[in-house]
């Protein structure tokens, strides 16, 4: 809300964006840098910047019996991390990662970044109400006077105007002032995003033939969301959910309101399909998840949304 006093806007500059290759561990908190601050003068209440909303942990199955539509499931991410910025939403933090024949390998966290909140926009200050011109009808009742009168009612009404034009002008510019410094946090933030998209795209996928450890997978981004403070958690993973080999299994679990989202299910036999997702998702929920959502590859190839449960 705006007052009429001055105050000053505090409008946080670009931060950059962060990007941890090799990162040590999976549950890593996303390095950013600090943001430098920009300070405006304008009427409007500073708007505070909305902590990070969302943390969003994707896995790509990189094993020789899933690794085909890997690249594909890159881009589709990729192309809609943009719908994660919007006005007074939270920033968002993303660690992606691969499952492997040991997907608990701290090694296999492949990047780590943030990209901060982008506050509302400013909106324009109330102003006093413009002043009604004088009556100088009124005058005309005492006709010796009237020429004082209407000078006077006219000099009282010009003061009037003038201290509300000087409002109006001062409000326009303090609000061209903030929503220009604004606009360069929006152009900011997008650039950021548009590097993330970039890095993600780019993400290294080595073929493991050596069996999927997917178990050891779903313990490091159970992890990764437990220890981040985001309170919307997203775990979207690229595979074909069939587990070979060793797995480092353990106490699966997931903090409330983790939504697990599988992305280009790979999969090729209707029986086995459907016995696949009956039993992980049975698995899943029952180690925490809120919801469980799968999606095969034209489902995958034609969303537009995929990280809709946890932008509305």
């Amino acid at each position: 809300m705006f007052k009429s006093r001055r105050l000053v806007l505090s409008v946080a500059a670009t931060a950059s964006l962060a990007g941890v290759t090799g990162c040590a561990d999976y549950a890593s908190t996303p390095a950013t840098a600090q943001p430098t601050q920009t300070t405006i003068s304008a009427t409007a209440t500073p708007a505070a910047l909305p902590a990070d909303a969302v943390v969003v942990v994707s896995l790509f199955d990189v094993t020789s019996s899933a690794i085909r539509f890997q690249d594909e499931a890159k881009q589709v991410l990729a192309n809609q991390l943009q719908t994660l910025l919007a006005p007074g939403h939270g920033g968002f933090q993303l660690v992606a990662g691969t499952i492997t024949s040991n997907s608990f390998d701290a090694a296999n966290s492949k990047l780590a970044l943030r990209v901060a909140g982008l506050p509302l926009a400013p909106i324009a200050p109330p102003v006093s109400p413009r002043p009604t011109p004088p009556d100088l009808t009124s005058c005309q009742r005492n006709p010796f006077s009237r020429q004082q009168c209407e000078a006077k009612l006219t000099a009282e009404y010009t003061s009037e105007l003038n201290a509300f034009l000087a409002e109006e002008s001062r409000a326009k510019n303090e609000l061209g002032a903030a929503t220009d410094a604004w606009q360069q946090t929006l152009n900011g933030r997008t650039a950021e995003v548009a590097s993330a998209a970039a890095q993600l795209r780019d993400l290294p996928l080595t073929l493991d033939r050596n069996g999927t450890d997917l178990w050891g997978a779903l313990l490091r981004a159970a992890e990764t969301v437990s220890a981040s403070s985001a309170p919307k958690k997203f775990v979207v993973i690229a595979s074909d959910w069939e587990p070979s080999g060793r797995q480092q299994e353990g106490d699966l679990r997931f903090p409330a309101g983790t939504i697990v989202k599988a992305i280009f299910f790979d999969c090729v036999e209707s029986r086995n399909c459907l016995d696949r997702k009956r039993s992980w998702t049975e698995q899943l929920l029952a180690a925490g998840a809120e919801r469980v959502v799968w999606l095969d590859p034209a489902a995958s190839r034609l969303q537009t949304d995929i990280f809709s449960e946890v932008i509305n």
